[in-house]
């Protein structure tokens, strides 16, 4: 007679250490849920990511790089983890992040294309924020490789600020030489190059390029945005656009290049993004353009 098999239950780390709240989110890259810590009742984030079959270790080991990040503008990554269900099957990488609002740019982006309501100062400020953790991450040679709206978070914080987040597809890139995965991260924002395996933190400022010009510009009536990207990487800007934010234009067409080497880095862009919020007014007030060479 044969005999019936038992699984033997154990509480896993996350089990033990967290309470579940609700479900955040769903992506390719794992699932998100509002967690309470139990020691402290403190309110978290934490990714939980099927890596069963993966480089485990390598993956581990990047993401752990990411706790060492510490700047205003990226969601603080805290503690990252690797283990077996409670059945003693799969492997899971768990990530405790900071927790933010549930709203992203893109919601903002939607809420404000409906009302036709966005301030450029507002619009400056946000850029600023970040490009202001691109030129941070850069420096400590990580590329975000997946950078886009639905990735960057508002803060509760007053003001809303933005933080950068998600970076289940960031890579920590000590030479240029190196060869990385194909294809990484999002089609609509990718740079030309990043349908190879070889490219440098270049491909986050392309993205961030598309950004800004989505940021400039409302989704014309019986359009939609794909249209909207699809014309920001033609360089195809509008007028109101050309006569009011006519550096933003300069500045996209060289965040855009097909050419990596001549998109300005994160803290060259910087700079120039400090000078120009000083300057900011209104979007419906007209604005004299600046010089013809931005970088």
């Amino acid at each position: 007679m044969q005999e019936s098999s038992v699984q033997t239950y154990t509480l896993t780390r996350y089990e033990m250490e967290f309470r579940e709240i609700e479900r955040l989110g769903e992506g390719g890259f794992g699932v998100v849920y509002k967690v309470q810590r139990e020691k402290d009742k403190l309110l978290f984030a934490v990714k939980q990511i099927n890596i069963t079959g993966k480089d485990e270790e390598r993956m581990l080991r990047e993401v752990k790089a990411l706790e060492s990040l510490d700047h205003s503008g990226i969601v603080r990554y805290f503690d990252a983890w690797k283990e077996k269900d409670s059945y003693g099957k799969g492997s899971f990488l768990y990530i405790q992040l900071e927790l933010c609002q549930a709203k992203t740019l893109k919601h903002w982006l939607d809420d404000t294309n409906r009302n036709k309501n966005r301030p450029s100062n507002e619009i400056v400020e946000k850029i600023e924020q970040i490009t202001s953790a691109l030129a941070y991450i850069h420096g400590k040679k990580i590329t975000h490789r997946d950078l886009k709206p639905e990735n960057i978070f508002l803060s509760a914080e007053q003001g809303n600020p933005v933080k950068v987040g998600d970076f289940g597809l960031a890579k920590i890139m000590e030479r240029d030489s190196e060869s990385h995965t194909a294809e990484a991260g999002t089609r609509a924002y990718f740079a030309p190059e990043q349908s190879t395996t070889h490219y440098t933190n270049k491909v986050d400022i392309y993205a961030l390029g598309v950004i800004v010009y989505e940021m400039f510009n409302f989704i014309p009536p019986g359009s939609t945005r794909k249209y909207l990207i699809n014309d920001a990487k033609e360089c195809k800007f509008p007028e109101k656009m050309k006569l009011e934010h006519a550096q933003w234009c300069k500045a996209v067409r060289q965040m855009l290049s097909e050419d990596p080497d001549k998109r300005p880095t994160a803290r060259a862009l910087l700079g120039k993004v400090k000078l120009w919020e000083k300057l900011s007014t209104d979007i419906d007030e007209p604005r004299p353009s600046c010089c013809c060479c931005v970088f």
